[in-house]
């Protein structure tokens, strides 16, 4: 905050111009440039909760833009970090997004959520490249980031599937996810390599895209994993697909579930050949309608 002796009346009237709907003068702008770097701050701090974005980022630009580690140097301290970090997500740079992603996996949640608040300021195509390569490497929280990268748009969506490949399974689990969630159905191929994979919370992911987007002609790798599965939960999850696509060929691998020890199974089992019973008692009145249709 303000000290004492900055609490002037002259103080206040510069709030009150760049608070101000018009652009702040150009005087006004050469006396805050002739504060001292530490002026700069507790003027900063005192002004910039009280400001809109837009005039909160061209503050803190005026004030920082070529001190930029001076604003660095505050993470340092416990009392300042918190507004250090508000302000470096109004410098847009990778330099900016390399440090901001590093605070994602400080051991205070709640600056890295203060961290994540400030990377969502930035330009995507300062922040996807750092955060997903973060990623790859498991250099980074996968939670924190991928909170991040959802906001990002399909840059974030196109670079995942890009990489994809190139990860170990269980950075592919947080990058299959981050595309169902960002709702982006190139992501088929994959899912379906996915199905195929040993690793139980992978295919649990892909179960989940298979049922986002109604991966139908899939539906042959979602029985192979049937077939071989032999965890319960990931078994009913797999049923739960199946009934979700309704597809006539399954049938005699769910028919097999029937025999299945667990009753659960059993159940879910049952549950999908009455879905298939009932979409095959209703493909007359399906035809007709699609005829009608075309």
């Amino acid at each position: 905050m303000l000290s004492k002796k900055s609490k002037t009346p002259e103080a206040n009237r510069l709030k009150e111009l760049i608070n101000g709907e018009e652009q702040s003068p150009q005087k006004t702008k050469k006396h805050l440039l002739s504060y001292s770097l530490e002026k700069r701050w507790e003027f900063a701090q005192d002004i910039v909760p009280e400001l809109k974005r837009n005039k909160a980022r061209d503050l803190v630009r005026l004030l920082f833009g070529k001190n930029q580690n001076f604003v660095r140097d505050k993470l340092k301290e416990d009392k300042s970090i918190y507004f250090a970090i508000e302000c470096l997500g109004y410098f847009p740079s990778s330099d900016t997004v390399k440090v901001l992603a590093g605070l994602l996996q400080h051991k205070d949640s709640n600056i890295q959520l203060s961290a994540a608040g400030a990377l969502k300021n930035q330009a995507p195509r300062h922040v996807v490249p750092v955060l997903v390569k973060a990623m790859l490497y498991e250099d980074i929280l996968p939670a924190r980031a991928g909170e991040v990268l959802l906001t990002m748009g399909p840059l974030a969506l196109e670079l995942i599937l890009e990489v994809y490949p190139l990860a170990i399974p269980r950075v592919k689990i947080h990058f299959l996810e981050l595309l169902v969630q960002g709702n982006n159905p190139k992501c088929k191929k994959i899912t379906g390599e996915a199905l195929l994979s040993s690793n139980i919370e992978l295919i649990s992911r892909a179960l989940d895209a298979v049922a986002t987007f109604h991966f139908v002609d899939l539906w042959p790798e979602v029985i192979s994993c049937l077939m071989q599965m032999t965890h319960w939960n990931i078994k009913a999850k797999v049923l739960y697909v199946l009934e979700i696509l309704a597809v006539e060929e399954t049938r005699k691998a769910i028919q097999l579930q029937l025999a299945d020890e667990d009753p659960w199974i059993c159940e879910c089992a049952t549950k999908c050949l009455k879905v298939l019973d009932e979409k095959g008692a209703n493909a007359p009145a399906i035809i007709e309608q699609r005829a009608v249709n075309n």
